[in-house]
């Protein structure tokens, strides 16, 4: 599930700097939220093969030479949300995601959006010399990640915290 969003995140972090950018706000009115970006962010839908059967998977990723913000969400069946627990669901994003890019969890601690369960995770990617945070939300059967990396030499947690504090729920249309 999040190796796409992991994928173009490590590739993102070839691309020009952000520290100077300036941020906007960035809606997806069929994804119901909103996330302020360094860049405007490109979109991407994919089809996900995954252990409840095949799902579509949105991705807007914003990039630059030194980091990567990417925001994501995907349905799961209603099926497979009554047969597991949030916290289940996001601990399996969070396996899937460090699985994904060899990464080592530094940090993890539980969170809500609006009463909606999440689980925040600091980690690093020593083999792309990548440190990253992320927040994952489930909120009904749809699963929000939101994922900012930078290299290690630039980590700026500021930054990342800003990026993952903007992200909103906003009606669906």
């Amino acid at each position: 599930m999040q190796k796409p969003l992991l994928a173009l995140l490590a590739m993102a972090l070839m691309m020009a700097g952000c520290g100077q950018s300036r941020w906007t706000e960035y809606r997806s009115n069929k994804g119901g939220y909103s996330v302020e970006v360094p860049h405007a962010p490109k979109e991407s839908s994919d089809k996900i093969s995954t252990d409840v059967g095949t799902i579509n998977f949105h991705m807007a990723l914003s990039e630059g030479r030194t980091w990567g913000f990417a925001s994501a969400y995907a349905d799961f069946p209603d099926w497979a949300i009554d047969k597991k627990n949030a916290r289940e669901l996001l601990q399996g994003a969070r396996d899937g995601a460090l699985r994904n890019v060899d990464g080592k969890l530094e940090k993890e601690s539980w969170i809500e959006l609006e009463g909606h369960p999440g689980l925040e995770l600091v980690f690093s990617a020593p083999s792309k010399k990548i440190k990253a945070k992320a927040r994952l939300y489930l909120v009904k059967n749809r699963l929000y990640q939101v994922l900012g990396g930078q290299t290690e030499d630039a980590y700026d947690e500021t930054e990342l915290d800003r990026y993952l504090g903007s992200f909103r729920l906003r009606p669906r249309l």
